[in-house]
């Protein structure tokens, strides 16, 4: 078994290292997967509607969403993650800030799942949503890379 898993570790060190060397893989890799997704959006129904959202009652708001679209989305975040890991993987500079926008991206994901991106709480008016929390975030994750920059200087 531990050889195994040594030899599982090899491969991927040497997955990322062609990764590292030739961007037109991951490239590659991107297309095939939004090729892909293209061709299989198409054998869904276009009319098909659902509602996937376990803490969000669609219909009673108004809104409707096909599957299509559902997947579509879906797709979307993800992608989204998948970009922001392999920046992380891939970089040697400001790790911690990517990790910490990798896992929003996965929050985002669950957000969406749950409550279709809408708002968690009205404080006079003002939408309290996940958009909100991850802005925050962000601004407060940049600042103080910037900050932490300009002190090695």
């Amino acid at each position: 078994m531990k050889k195994l898993r040594n030899q599982l570790s090899l491969l991927r060190g040497h997955h990322t290292e062609m990764i590292k060397e030739s961007p037109l893989i991951l490239m590659a890799m991107f297309i095939s997967v939004s090729v892909g997704l293209f061709f299989t959006l198409k054998l869904i129904p276009e009319d098909l509607e659902v509602n996937p959202f376990p803490f969000y009652d669609l219909p009673s708001k108004g809104y409707s969403i096909t599957l299509q679209h559902y997947i579509y989305y879906l797709s979307e975040y993800a992608s989204k993650s998948m970009l922001f890991y392999l920046i992380y993987r891939l970089s040697s500079k400001y790790r911690c800030e990517l990790l910490i926008f990798f896992l929003l991206s996965l929050l985002e994901i669950v957000d969406y799942c749950l409550v279709y991106n809408m708002p968690w709480l009205y404080i006079t008016g003002f939408k309290i949503n996940y958009d909100l929390f991850r802005t925050v975030v962000y601004v407060a994750v940049i600042l103080r890379a910037i900050n932490n920059n300009h002190e090695k200087y």
